[in-house]
């Protein structure tokens, strides 16, 4: 008798709550939505209509075999279908387009340390659409900074001598 619930058991289960109009409060795993959303947070999220949903908005959505939780960046809808891109705030690139079917929530709040603030409100939408304008500079930027100690570390590996 197998008595653990696998992943896609555990997902069934949260997007089957959410649909319920049910709040999860999920920890937050990584560090692609870094500074805003960091390993271990606390993350409130609810079941919004899709027509609620705007850029900026921090979404979740079904990856596979575990939640991710990104910026989304476009959302749309032609005929009766949607479709929704999403990026996480440190990736360097934006995720696959998904539809409504993998779309489980949105983000209302945060727990860190304590403390607990929402996210759901025009300063942080306005935050978020500000994000992605930025990405196109930022970004670039960030990783022409980093190239040069990548390569630094990557000769010193090379040569057998401690990157560190």
């Amino acid at each position: 008798m197998n008595d653990q619930i696998g992943s896609s058991e555990l997902l069934g289960i949260g997007s089957q709550l959410l649909d319920e109009a049910k709040e999860l409060r999920l920890q937050v795993g990584g560090s692609s939505m870094f500074p805003y959303l960091r390993n271990g947070d606390i993350a409130h999220i609810v079941k919004c209509p899709l027509e609620e949903l705007r850029p900026g908005h921090v979404v979740v959505y079904n990856g596979g075999h575990r939640w991710i939780a990104h910026r989304l960046m476009r959302i749309s809808k032609n005929k009766d279908h949607w479709t929704l891109v999403t990026h996480g705030d440190s990736c360097l690139r934006p995720d696959l387009a998904f539809t409504e079917e993998n779309y489980a929530g949105r983000i209302i709040s945060v727990e860190r340390k304590g403390a607990s603030w929402r996210i759901d409100g025009k300063g942080h939408h306005r935050f978020g659409k500000i994000v992605l304008c930025a990405r196109a500079v930022i970004h670039p930027l960030f990783h022409g900074l980093a190239m040069p100690q990548r390569i630094v570390t990557k000769l010193k590996t090379m040569t057998g001598r401690n990157p560190h």
